[in-house]
C-alpha cells in the first residue's frame, strides 16, 4: 500500500479558489517551510496521548525517474515521548500540474499517489490509490473557517480521505497551506487518533 504523504501526511499544493488561480493552497517554492503541533492519542479504557512537533520543509529540485522536476519534500517529527512514539524523517516528491498535484515516495517510484484533483471543485472525488488491500478515496467537503495556534483562517477547503477503518481530513489556507490535519484509524479494540495544527510557517 502506498502512503499518502502527512496523510500523512502529507502532504501539498497549488490550486484555485472561485475562480482565482492565482492562488496557492500549498504553495511550492524551495525554502518553504511548515511548523505544526502535534498529537497522537490511543483511545481504549484510558488514553494515551503524545504531543510533539512537526516541521515540513520543501528542501531542493530533484529529478524523478520520468526526467520531471519534482519538489522534495521533507517532514521531520520529534516527539516529546521517544518510548511511545519515536521521531521520524520522511522524505516524498511533489509534481504540479495543471490538473493534479502527485506525489511520489522516491525518486524512482513510478506510480504517485493523487494528491488532489486541481481546481477545488465542491462535492469532487477522486481515487488517491488503489491496490490489491486497500482503495484511498478523496472528497472534497466544501469550505469552513478554522482557528490553530497561528491564527484563524477563513474559507479553508477541506478534503476528506476515506480508506478502511481510516478517515482523514486536511484543511487548506489560502496562501499558506495545510492548516490543520486530522486522522482517525477505528481498530476492533482502539481507536488512534492524531492531530496536526499550524503554529508558524515561512514562505518564500
Amino acid at each position: 500500500m502506498k502512503k499518502l504523504m502527512w496523510l500523512l501526511p502529507l502532504v501539498a499544493l497549488i490550486v484555485s479558489c472561485g475562480g482565482e488561480e492565482e492562488e496557492a493552497y500549498m504553495p511550492l517554492a524551495v525554502g518553504n517551510e511548515w511548523t505544526y503541533n502535534v498529537m497522537y492519542q490511543m483511545i481504549y479504557i484510558d488514553t494515551v496521548e503524545v504531543t510533539g512537533t512537526a516541521v515540513t520543509a520543501i528542501t531542493r529540485f530533484a529529478t524523478l525517474a520520468n526526467d520531471e522536476d519534482a519538489y522534495e519534500f521533507v517532514e521531520t517529527i520529534t516527539w516529546d515521548d521517544t518510548l511511545i512514539t519515536p521521531n521520524s524523517i520522511d522524505t516524498s516528491y511533489l509534481l504540479e500540474t495543471d490538473e493534479y498535484l502527485l506525489i511520489y515516495d522516491d525518486l524512482a517510484d513510478t506510480m504517485p499517489d493523487t494528491s488532489l484533483v486541481l481546481p477545488f471543485v465542491d462535492g469532487n472525488s477522486w481515487t488517491v490509490y488503489a491496490d490489491s488491500v486497500d482503495t484511498l478515496i478523496a472528497e472534497v467537503l466544501g469550505q469552513e473557517a478554522v482557528t490553530v495556534p497561528a491564527g484563524t483562517f477563513d474559507d479553508c477547503w477541506v478534503v476528506e480521505y476515506t480508506s478502511l477503518g481510516q478517515t482523514q481530513h486536511n484543511w487548506f489556507a489560502r496562501d499558506v497551506g495545510i492548516a490543520k490535519h486530522f486522522m482517525q484509524i477505528v481498530d476492533q479494540n482502539m481507536t488512534f487518533e492524531f492531530t496536526r495544527e499550524l503554529t508558524a510557517y515561512d514562505l518564500q
